[in-house]
């Protein structure tokens, strides 16, 4: 999503707001979002067949960058608490276990700074799961 931003400057630059709907790499959307001028006005969470997708609004106007956990949770998805929050949460946890699982079949990988961050991003993804 943020090649087809960066691809279109001068069709971006006309407009107010963005409404995107990321497949993927929701949280470098919404760093590009922020490093751009833009901010996150709302964002909504929708569940269809079992999945979960990320609904961001945006509109011109700089505001302070989230911290990184936030950029991954979604800064005003973690304002509002929506229902489907919790499920959205354990859906990123999920993903950094299934990371470590595989780190953890190798004796190097547990020993690498990498492993650590994860094991540490797990925790901060966990401690999130209750409001």
């Amino acid at each position: 999503m943020v090649e087809i931003l960066e691809g279109s400057p001068d069709v971006v630059e006309t407009l107010d707001a963005l409404i995107l709907q990321p497949q993927s790499a929701a949280p470098e959307l919404r760093r590009w979002i922020y490093r751009k001028h833009w901010h996150i006005e709302d964002e909504s969470l929708v569940l269809d067949d079992g999945r979960i997708y990320e609904i961001i609004m945006a509109k011109r106007g700089r505001r302070k960058m989230p911290e990184q956990l936030m950029l991954e949770i979604g800064p005003v998805l973690w304002q509002k608490k929506p229902p489907l929050l919790r499920h959205h949460i354990e859906a990123l946890l999920f993903q950094e276990r299934r990371v470590a699982a595989g780190m953890e079949k190798s004796d190097a990988a547990k020993k690498s700074k990498k492993y650590q961050v994860v094991i540490r991003h797990i925790k901060e993804l966990g401690e999130h799961l209750s409001w």
